[in-house]
């Protein structure tokens, strides 16, 4: 009788007792810290193994405190209340600490995880989605634009038909997309659209030289997503303009051209890269002129442009555009 009472009380103490397990962790990329040293009420000690976990048995209790230290982290506590099992799962993130600082203050306003940039447009065609679009990339608006109006950049894309007055890509251009006049072909740069609000027309002679300042272009053909409005019947054109800083070097470029029907052109442009880690500037001045392959179809055009991107630590980035259009033309 003695001995059942015996193994009673042992049983009640054994199932009393539970286990603290978890994960440590490092706060700035997530990677498991080996070798942290985990101390629960100064009873029981444990060391997380290379893949950052810990084990450590407690005493029944309805709360702990949980002290963790590694070197070069910063030290940590907290008061861990148990549940009502046999095993607790409490994980912990260590913040490093940072150069020439002796707390890691530093790190508050710093991301927790270092990434590479993504970027999400909310106007880009996946192949999962029943769409049939054509992306047009930054080295392939670079290596065929030379000045030329918007729509002469996608003569070489399926169902897109162009053209314009000044018979050289200057001036006052049009397209058609699936048989779709233009003012039936939403336009979006970077998400704003530019159709007009009354007949929703584009004029393109307001973006002179812009292929210059564009990252990438998407032609979604056909009806797409309601979120491309009314003028969306033919397709839609989105238009992305480059984010200065954003993998970008200090470059300063300008250049001229000159070709038949007295066409010429002058540009400068520049970029900053990126301007203590948190800053990114371009620009872009152009003035462009052309006789014209008729009489009367001349046209003179100046433009602007300027960017400029501020970094955040938390969030991605904020891009400011602002370009402005000069035109003195005439078509008959």
């Amino acid at each position: 009788m003695r001995f059942v009472i015996a193994v009673l009380i042992w049983s009640v103490a054994a199932f009393g007792q539970s286990a603290l397990t978890g994960v440590v962790t490092d706060w700035s990329n997530g990677k498991p810290v080996v070798g942290a040293l985990i101390e629960v009420d100064l009873d029981s000690v444990s060391v997380t193994d290379r893949f950052g976990r810990y084990t450590t048995n407690v005493f029944e209790n309805e709360s702990v405190v949980v002290k963790v230290a590694k070197e070069g982290y910063a030290p940590y506590s907290a008061l861990v209340v148990l549940a009502d099992a046999e095993q607790t799962e409490y994980n912990v993130e260590l913040k490093p600490y940072a150069k020439n600082d002796e707390s890691a203050s530093a790190f508050d306003d710093a991301p927790k995880y270092e990434m590479d940039d993504v970027n999400v447009f909310t106007t880009r065609a996946t192949s999962d989605y029943p769409v049939t679009y054509s992306n047009m990339s930054q080295q392939t608006v670079d290596r065929t634009s030379f000045g030329q109006d918007l729509p002469q950049l996608f003569t070489q894309m399926p169902s897109v038909n162009t053209y314009s007055d000044g018979g050289n890509g200057f001036g006052y251009s049009y397209l058609r997309l699936r048989g779709f006049s233009q003012n039936r072909v939403g336009v979006y740069l970077n998400g704003i659209p530019l159709n007009d609000a009354e007949s929703h027309e584009v004029f393109w002679i307001d973006l002179p030289d812009f292929a210059e300042d564009v990252q990438d272009m998407q032609v979604q053909r056909g009806i797409g997503s309601s979120l491309y409005g009314a003028a969306s019947l033919g397709g839609s054109i989105n238009l992305v303009t480059k984010t200065p800083g954003l993998g970008d070097r200090p470059k300063l470029r300008a250049e001229a051209m000159y070709g038949t029907w007295n066409t010429r052109r002058a540009s400068m442009q520049f970029t900053s890269g990126r301007v203590g880690k948190r800053f990114g500037f371009a620009g872009r001045l152009t003035r462009m002129e052309s006789d014209g392959y008729r009489f009367g179809s001349w046209v003179k055009m100046w433009s602007y442009y300027l960017a400029a991107t501020r970094f955040s630590a938390r969030t991605y980035n904020k891009n400011l555009v602002l370009w402005r259009a000069g035109e003195d033309a005439f078509s008959l």
